[in-house]
């Protein structure tokens, strides 16, 4: 069927909807479509429901346009605002790596009861900040350390050497995630200070309290079941972070 030019078709698309036009005709509906000589000559129930859909498609593309013009506006305004002001510099890092025994210098405490203890530290600093508008521009430095404290009693085996290498892991897993989260930030020019400290104070409460948990489902150790569930964790988690090194 030839349906080009100024011919007026009207046919029922796959949504029941009636479509009256003079544009050409989709294949799938050529042969559904009859031609009539002109709009006026369509049913009167015809032309009601096409002025309906027609009504209701513009009005869909009027809140449509209107949505993208908020939106539009919205980043534009606020652009600066919405775009993380930091960078890193590398001078000093994230030590991931496997703990030797010689790693743990200290000296136990009278009277402790444990075997070992591997006290991790997060630290992290920045350059005076360039400011731009509200924004702070900062550069931060995030780096882990094992605390120099860190002891062992008699009971030098694999297996406490491994327990003692997941606490060092949790320490290095909040480095890591402050690293991610400042990645995402932005800071104001007027309370950038209390901004860090807060967005570091959440990383390392969350981590303190993995790593009572860590000790309490492992009961430092002892269950093998638990141990293993939280290595592969340990594992996971760290490869999955380490962009962030």
């Amino acid at each position: 069927m030839d349906v080009q030019g100024r011919d007026i078709y009207t046919y029922k698309d796959k949504d029941g909807n009636t479509i009256v036009t003079n544009t050409p005709i989709p294949e799938r509906y050529e042969n559904k479509a009859e031609k009539i000589d002109s709009y006026k000559e369509a049913t009167p129930p015809d032309r009601n429901q096409w002025e309906r859909e027609s009504e209701l498609r513009k009005q869909r593309i009027d809140q449509k346009e209107r949505q993208e013009k908020i939106q539009k506006k919205f980043l534009e305004e606020n652009r600066n605002r919405l775009r993380p002001n930091v960078s890193f510099d590398q001078r000093k890092k994230i030590i991931i790596k496997k703990l030797r025994w010689s790693d743990f210098r200290g000296f136990p405490e009278y009277g402790d009861r444990f075997d070992a203890t591997a006290p991790w530290h997060v630290y992290y600093e920045y350059d005076e900040p360039v400011f731009v508008g509200n924004q702070a521009k900062i550069t931060f430095r995030v780096w882990n350390a094992l605390d120099p404290r860190s002891w062992v009693n008699l009971s030098e085996s694999d297996e406490l050497l491994n327990h003692e290498q997941g606490h060092y892991d949790t320490g290095v897993i909040c480095a890591l995630e402050f690293k991610k989260r400042l990645s995402t930030c932005s800071f104001t020019k007027s309370n950038y200070r209390n901004e860090i400290e807060q967005v570091f104070q959440e990383v390392l409460g969350k981590h303190i309290n993995m790593d009572k948990r860590y000790d309490r489902q492992t009961n430092h150790s002892q269950y093998r079941d638990a141990q293993a569930r939280w290595d592969n964790f340990f594992q996971g988690k760290i490869a999955e972070l380490r962009q962030y090194q």
